[in-house]
């Protein structure tokens, strides 16, 4: 029973915050579960003999992010890391989630909400979901609207696309009824809503937060020529510039 529920917790933690040091995730369970009176130890004697061949994460030392065969360390030296950024052992995406992450808060729900999280397609139908359903529905008369907008939260989740990418995907999903917009207002439009679904999105950038709760939110500024895509300018004020500065907006165009 508490090997099953230590491992639906490392499936929620995986799907809602990427990586998590194992230290916060024996807090996060002993605190949720203190009936169980899960002991460092206990813990520790579980997970070391746990086997995951089913699982899409690894719990690793940093150091074996950069070399498999690393010696061995304490468990709660280590860390839990999802499998898609170690593709084919290269660190490069690990360290750029960790960098992204830096000292972000934790979001932890209460453990009802939390284990919800262990179902890898699971994401909050907030009215922004909602919206933008309604919206590709209604405005772009497309079927599939559910499975693009659980699409458009699960690419979120882990990361942001660039403005024709986010339109490809449109496109490819939504064929053959969409093609392109038909006019400015009406992909203006889409790119509010889908806007708004990022800012409201539980990210691993950002430790299971919303932009929204870290304010940290992205607005549309200016849209397409001729209702084609060329070009979406988004600015937020703690994230980098779209200027390419490098600056974060606010210290930047954002002055101005």
């Amino acid at each position: 029973m508490m090997k099953d529920l230590i491992l639906r917790y490392f499936d929620a933690f995986s799907n809602l915050y990427g990586i998590i040091p194992m230290k916060r995730a024996y807090r996060i369970i002993e605190k949720q579960n203190p009936e169980l009176n899960l002991t460092k130890e206990l813990f520790a004697e579980i997970v070391n003999a746990l086997d995951f061949p089913d699982k899409y994460y690894v719990i690793w030392s940093e150091e074996e992010v950069y070399d498999e065969n690393a010696d061995e360390t304490d468990l709660f030296d280590k860390i839990l890391i999802p499998d898609y950024i170690l593709t084919f052992g290269d660190p490069a995406d690990y360290e750029k989630l960790v960098f992204e992450q830096g000292d972000r808060p934790f979001y932890v729900p209460e453990k009802d909400e939390l284990l919800k999280y262990e179902d890898d397609f699971y994401y909050e139908r907030t009215k922004h979901v909602v919206n933008l359903e309604n919206y590709l529905r209604d405005d772009l008369g497309l079927r599939n609207y559910r499975g693009i907008v659980e699409d458009f939260a699960a690419m979120l989740k882990i990361d942001d696309d660039e403005p024709d990418e986010i339109v490809a995907m449109l496109r490819r999903m939504g064929a053959p009824k969409f093609k392109e917009f038909s006019s400015k207002e009406q992909a203006h439009k889409f790119f509010m809503l889908y806007t708004n679904l990022r800012n409201h999105t539980r990210k691993h950038t950002h430790r299971g937060h919303t932009p929204f709760e870290l304010d940290d939110c992205y607005t549309v500024d200016g849209i397409i020529e001729n209702g084609i895509l060329t070009k979406v300018n988004t600015s937020s004020k703690n994230g980098k510039c779209p200027c390419g500065s490098g600056k974060k907006y606010k210290r930047c165009c954002g002055r101005e």
